[in-house]
């Protein structure tokens, strides 16, 4: 049985998914997707799945990528599939545009107040931009990198807190 809201990941893509070590790696190709690296999907998979398993979470993904600016739905569900992302977006796939002086953690915050149903969610960005009220949830990777494993475990530590019964839900709290 799944929870009433959906579980959330906000997702941003460079330096989270796309990444320069993945880049020297590469031969030249035309593939825009090409700097994507297989094994922080591969982890964000893994995460995906055991929270849905083990916390019968939807767990939808909305971007919160410069990446949204150019993706539709359907531009973003094709190239979940050209990288093998196994992940269902919300049905509001992607956070809001900047406003002038506006930071990412902004951007959050204005699609949550829009979509008041979702309590449950994580952010996985390579930057630093966000309010004290949102860094609990983080899961900050580097451009360098994207996810490693301590990325993983970070996450899933944060995901156990988030759905950890008790009065005060916020995982800064324990």
């Amino acid at each position: 049985m799944m929870q009433a809201g959906p579980f959330i990941i906000f997702l941003d893509m460079d330096g989270v998914l796309n990444t320069p070590r993945v880049c020297l790696t590469q031969k030249s190709s035309r593939n825009p997707y090409s700097w994507i690296d297989p094994i922080s999907v591969k982890l964000l998979n893994r995460l995906i799945r055991d929270t849905e398993e083990k916390h019968s979470a939807a767990v939808k993904i909305v971007l919160s990528s410069s990446w949204r600016t150019s993706m539709e739905r359907g531009d973003l569900y094709q190239m979940m599939g050209l990288i093998n992302l196994d992940a269902d977006c919300h049905d509001q796939f992607k956070t809001p545009y900047p406003e002038v002086g506006e930071i990412r953690g902004d951007q959050i915050d204005r699609w949550l107040a829009a979509n008041s149903d979702v309590t449950n969610w994580i952010i996985l960005d390579d930057e630093s931009d966000f309010h004290d009220h949102q860094k609990p949830r983080l899961i900050q990777t580097s451009m360098e990198d994207g996810i490693l494993l301590s990325h993983f475990t970070q996450a899933e530590n944060v995901i156990e807190r988030i759905f950890q019964p008790c009065d005060n839900p916020n995982p800064q709290e324990t």
